[in-house]
């Protein structure tokens, strides 16, 4: 920071700029993590609170924000994240780029394994240059079987992975 001018620090409410996120689920809890990791390095921000960020993140207002994505298995799914035909929806960032969009389209345009793996390794690369927005965890998602557990799937279609209920069936 004394590098590029702060030598004090810097106070992002100088720059009318806070720490937006959900108020619902982990994500609070993430977003106290990053602005105390933030303070050790001399960067000060306010986190303010959201239970519905649509609003603000389908317009673009905020500077920061810490909210979640679903992936999937195949990275075609990331398009969603990235393209501009998805800004304001799940491109939160707002992110626009030719290169990644004519990426994604020769990626939906084979079927080939290795040359879909090809074209999303460049465009990961590209990306991780790019960085549109930056993972600062990842949730595992636990899975278990046994004949004697039973579990009652989220009826939410966008997370049906995810499970409502659970519990162990007596024999």
């Amino acid at each position: 920071l004394a590098e590029a001018g702060y030598p004090d620090g810097i106070n992002f409410a100088d720059y009318g700029i806070q720490l937006n996120t959900l108020t619902t689920g982990y994500y609070e809890k993430v977003a106290q993590v990053v602005q105390s990791n933030w303070a050790d390095i001399g960067v000060d921000v306010e986190i303010v609170g959201n239970s519905n960020a649509s609003t603000d993140i389908s317009g673009g207002n905020f500077g920061f924000f810490v909210y979640g994505y679903a992936y999937k298995t195949d990275f075609s799914y990331s398009q969603a994240h990235y393209t501009t035909a998805n800004i304001g929806g799940s491109n939160g960032s707002h992110f626009s780029d030719s290169y990644v969009d004519e990426a994604f389209a020769k990626g939906d345009a084979t079927t080939d394994p290795e040359e879909r793996k090809a074209i999303y390794k460049d465009l990961t690369t590209y990306l991780v240059d790019q960085c549109p927005n930056i993972g600062i965890f990842k949730k595992n998602l636990v899975i278990a079987y046994d004949k004697d557990l039973y579990i009652t799937l989220n009826s939410d279609v966008n997370h049906q992975y995810f499970f409502y209920d659970w519990y162990w069936t007596a024999e």
